[in-house]
């Protein structure tokens, strides 16, 4: 039986991707396609108690740095270190183990105060990541009890993510040079018009990390998003190509329903092809007399309409009637 279903298991890893359209059609204008997606979120703050006019501004600034964990930490480089863990910690199951909120204090104790320098100092070779590990388990991450399944591979793969988060941000030294560091052109690649833009800044994050600490394109996306820049600079155009908006673009252009969830070219693609949708909703924008929107923007509106977790006021889900507006589909 198990030579059985190992044989299933590696028949599906095999699968075969599936062909890229020739053009993918629109349910729908994309103007069309705002519209919809803007009145069902407000439809939905609505339902909550929340003024659409007021209180949905917030949640398009950048929420890290409104959060409490967020101001609660000092200095440039160390606030880098705490996203790149409150972010890497939502790579698969991690956050059902570490739960950075919760354990906030115990996690500054063990990544120094999140100071990358004094922590790549103590922690600074794979060799370490066992004891990394049950230094994290003495001090409650995870917390005994908390789950019946022992979660090993799932710690070290965490450790991994804070020593190579860690030694990376030592050698930027600053947040300027990690800016940097992101920008620099990659030595293979050169792009090309149908790269997603930031592709060289995610690709040089992701190579940096290296394989196995859980940062896929969409989890890099999310961390770099996120980070306060200086001089009006921003990541603005970029968003999470997750799940949700995976699902968003398959139904608004009638693709298969897992047609992005195939690797990371195909999560690439999907950031591209939101970033076009962006910029094509605000030609129909600019043409009106009507204020543009950025990529994060929208990427938050749509993960609003998909969870119904306004998570700085409320918690919901509404993802199911969302996919319908979008599709073109009569309720």
């Amino acid at each position: 039986m198990a030579n059985k279903a190992t044989q299933k298991n590696h028949q599906k890893s095999k699968r075969v991707p599936s062909k890229k359209p020739e053009s993918k059609k629109p349910t729908m204008p994309v103007i069309e396609f705002y519209k919809k997606t803007k009145a069902f979120l407000e439809k939905k703050a609505k339902a909550y108690g929340l003024d659409p006019e007021k209180d949905l501004d917030k949640y398009y600034r950048l929420t890290d740095t409104q959060a409490t964990w967020y101001k609660q930490i000092d200095g440039e480089i160390t606030r880098c270190f705490a996203q790149l863990v409150f972010h890497g910690q939502n790579a698969t199951m991690i956050s059902n183990f570490v739960k950075f909120n919760e354990k906030l204090e115990d996690l500054k104790v063990v990544c120094c105060n999140f100071n990358p320098i004094a922590f790549n100092k103590k922690w600074e070779k794979d060799s370490q990541i066992r004891a990394l590990v049950k230094a994290l388990r003495k001090h409650g991450i995870p917390r005994s009890g908390d789950k019946e399944v022992e979660p090993g591979a799932i710690m070290t793969r965490f450790a991994k993510l804070l020593i190579h988060g860690a030694a990376y941000l030592k050698d930027c030294k600053s947040k300027a040079g990690l800016i940097e560091a992101l920008k620099r052109s990659p030595k293979r690649k050169r792009p090309t018009d149908d790269m997603a833009e930031g592709a060289s800044c995610i690709n040089n994050f992701m190579s940096a990390m290296g394989k196995g600490s859980g940062f896929s394109v969409a989890l890099t996306c999310d961390f770099l998003k996120e980070l306060e820049l200086d001089d009006g600079e921003s990541f603005d155009y970029l968003a999470k190509p997750d799940v949700h908006i995976q699902d968003v673009l398959c139904h608004y252009y009638g693709l298969e329903e897992d047609y992005y969830a195939r690797g990371k070219k195909r999560a690439f693609e999907c950031l591209k092809d939101f970033q076009d949708l962006v910029e094509n909703i605000n030609a129909e924008l600019k043409n009106r007399g009507e204020k543009e929107i950025t990529a994060y923007k929208l990427d938050r509106m749509i993960w609003l309409c998909c969870t119904g977790r306004f998570f700085l006021d409320h918690n919901g889900r509404e993802k199911s009637v969302f996919l319908r507006e979008i599709s073109g589909k009569k309720h």
